[in-house]
C-alpha cells in the first residue's frame, strides 16, 4: 500500500522558492491530459490563464507581467510515504508543500488592472504589485463565495464566475539601471536609502514633465498590451474592464483619463475610452 503513487504536477513560481507545490486538481488534470495525449510539445494555460506551462521546457511562463519564468515538473507522489519522486532521475524529495492549490475559475465576469504607486513595495509589508493583485483576487473571491453561500442567489448570481485582478507596472522605466542607483547610494542606513531611491525619487520624477511622459507612456503601453492579450485569450469576455490606482498610480490614471485625449508629437498616443463597454487605448 505504501508503494501506491499517482503522477502529479508540481510548480515553483521562481528558482528561489525552496519547495515544490502541487497544482490545483483541475490544472493537474489539464497538464496530465496534454502530456498523455500530445507529449511534451505544447503549452497549456493554467492558474486561471495567468501562466502558460511549457511541457517541453518544464517552464512556467507569466502571461500578464514581465518576470523570470517559474518551473513545473511531473512527480510520482507517494502520499502514504509523504514523498515525491522525480520520474526522470528517481530523485526523492521528502520536503515539499503537500497542500494542493485550490481550483480557480478560468472564466471572468469582470477584470481589474491595478497600477502601482511610488516605490517597488505597495504596502507596509513592502509586497510587490503582483502580490497585492493576488491578495485582491483571493479576498474578492472569498467575499463572493461567502455571499453566495449565505443565500444571496438569484438568476444573475448563479451564473457568476470570478473577478480577475492583474498588475500594471511602470517602475522599471525610470529605475532600469538599478546598479547605477546602488553605486551612488551611501551604504549607511540602507533601508531608509532604499526607500528614498525608489519612493521619494518617484514623486520627484513624476513632477518632471519628461519623466511623467515616460511613466504615462509605459502605463498606456502595458494597458494596451495586456488588455489585448486578455481579450484574445478570453474571446467570450463581454464584461467591463476597470482601472485601480494605488497612491501615485491613482494620479497617473487620473491624468490619463482626464488629460491624455490628445496626439503627442512623435508618438501614436491618442487615448480613447469606452466606459460602458470596455476600456482600450490606441
Amino acid at each position: 500500500m505504501s508503494d501506491a503513487f499517482e503522477f502529479y504536477w508540481f510548480y515553483k513560481l521562481n528558482d528561489l522558492e525552496p519547495l515544490w507545490t502541487p497544482l490545483s486538481v483541475s490544472d493537474n488534470n489539464k497538464l496530465e491530459t496534454a502530456h498523455l495525449r500530445d507529449g511534451d510539445g505544447r503549452k497549456v494555460a493554467i492558474k486561471a490563464g495567468r501562466y502558460d506551462a511549457d511541457l517541453e521546457t518544464e517552464l512556467l511562463i507569466p502571461v500578464y507581467w514581465e518576470a523570470c519564468n517559474g518551473l513545473i515538473k511531473r512527480f510520482k507522489w507517494f502520499k502514504v510515504k509523504k514523498e515525491i519522486h522525480n520520474e526522470k532521475d528517481s530523485q526523492i524529495l521528502k520536503t515539499f508543500n503537500s497542500t494542493i492549490d485550490p481550483d480557480e475559475s478560468d472564466r471572468f465576469d469582470h477584470v481589474c488592472f491595478i497600477v502601482h504607486g511610488i516605490g517597488e513595495g505597495c504596502d507596509l509589508q513592502l509586497r510587490s504589485i503582483l502580490d497585492c493583485a493576488n491578495s485582491f483576487r483571493k479576498k474578492s473571491n472569498e467575499i463572493i463565495d461567502a455571499n453566495l453561500s449565505m443565500g444571496f442567489r438569484d438568476e444573475l448570481s448563479q451564473k457568476f464566475n470570478s473577478i480577475e485582478f492583474l498588475p500594471i507596472s511602470w517602475h522599471d522605466v525610470i529605475h532600469s539601471d538599478k546598479k547605477k542607483w546602488k553605486d551612488i547610494t551611501l551604504p549607511s542606513i540602507p533601508n531608509l536609502r532604499l526607500f528614498s531611491n525608489t519612493a521619494i525619487s518617484d514623486m520627484i520624477f513624476y513632477a518632471n514633465i519628461e519623466f511623467r511622459k515616460k511613466i504615462m507612456e509605459k502605463v498606456v503601453e502595458n494597458l494596451n498590451k495586456y488588455v489585448k492579450i486578455f481579450k484574445n485569450r478570453n474571446d467570450y469576455y463581454k464584461g467591463k474592464i476597470s482601472l485601480i490606482g494605488h497612491s501615485l498610480g491613482s494620479l497617473i490614471l487620473f491624468d490619463l483619463l482626464s488629460i491624455y485625449t490628445v496626439i503627442y508629437l512623435r508618438n501614436k498616443f491618442y487615448s480613447k475610452f469606452f466606459f460602458d463597454y470596455y476600456f482600450i487605448l490606441e
